[in-house]
């Protein structure tokens, strides 16, 4: 049992699904049956290359694709908000009766999808943790706005406010709010906490998503890839630090996580 994550399944919410281009195709499939899945993936003839897998998945290239197993759909950067968020995420990728239909004719097939409001903060979280990271695209910021616009009706929108709260990412959605209703379109009552106030922040979040590009791939900071490996951390490890002292005017209070969490992670693995 499978739950597609993001992308084709988040193409459902938009007027026309053809629109949401496709990037990795991410499988769910949970702790338990990862290996299993992992195994099963391996046999598959049009499997031409294999990942290195990280804590969350293993990635293998499929059919000109990258496909991800996932035995983890998200994490956050400290582990108190993890062992939290963790059983929920279970339970709720778990649950039936999410499906969506893709492709037509002879070649269509239905699919788990996470449920909307699962979805709703998980897409956020995502799109959030890439922004911190690296750097995030306008198609995922769509996949919010386009899921909110089909499904706003249904949403339970305290429970979500509730949960920004918990993990301390209420402020940051109303950025996130602003750029959805001010920038995008998304008419204002669709965007749960939408803060008019918050408009000259939400413009800095854009100007940084701009310059940085989908995973950075704008970024104008060096490329120490192809680097001797010493060369590499130092280089890689410099670059993170300007990434965050950016996003420092943006959140500070998610910045200094980001920056523990970026020095805990570096010496895990040197020691390994």
């Amino acid at each position: 049992p499978s739950v597609l994550l993001k992308g084709q399944g988040n193409a459902v919410w938009y007027r026309n699904p053809q629109h949401r281009q496709c990037g990795d195709i991410d499988l769910y499939v949970g702790p338990g049956n990862f290996g299993r899945a992992a195994g099963l993936i391996r046999g598959w003839k049009e499997i031409s290359d294999e990942k290195p897998e990280s804590i969350k998945h293993i990635g293998f290239s499929f059919g000109g694709l990258i496909l991800e197993l996932h035995r983890e759909a998200f994490y956050f950067p400290r582990k108190k908000d993890n062992d939290v968020y963790r059983p929920w995420e279970t339970r709720e990728l778990a649950r039936e009766g999410f499906t969506v239909t893709l492709g037509e004719g002879e070649k269509a097939g239905t699919v788990r999808v996470p449920p909307p409001d699962f979805n709703l903060f998980y897409i956020f979280c995502h799109a959030f943790h890439h922004f911190m990271q690296s750097g995030l695209g306008l198609r995922q910021l769509c996949d919010i706005a386009c899921l909110l616009h089909a499904c706003h009706g249904s949403l339970d929108t305290g429970a979500f406010r509730e949960r920004l709260e918990a993990f301390r990412l209420d402020r940051e959605w109303k950025l996130f709010a602003g750029i959805l209703v001010d920038k995008l379109g998304l008419p204002a009552g669709e965007a749960p906490m939408y803060d008019p106030g918050c408009g000259k922040d939400a413009e800095k979040l854009l100007s940084n998503i701009f310059s940085d590009g989908n995973f950075g791939h704008h970024s104008a900071l060096p490329d120490f890839s192809r680097c001797p490996v010493p060369l590499r951390k130092i280089g890689n490890l410099g670059i993170h630090h300007i990434m965050l002292a950016r996003r420092l005017g943006i959140t500070r209070r998610q910045t200094l996580r980001y920056y523990a969490y970026m020095w805990s992670e570096g010496l895990k693995h040197m020691f390994r």
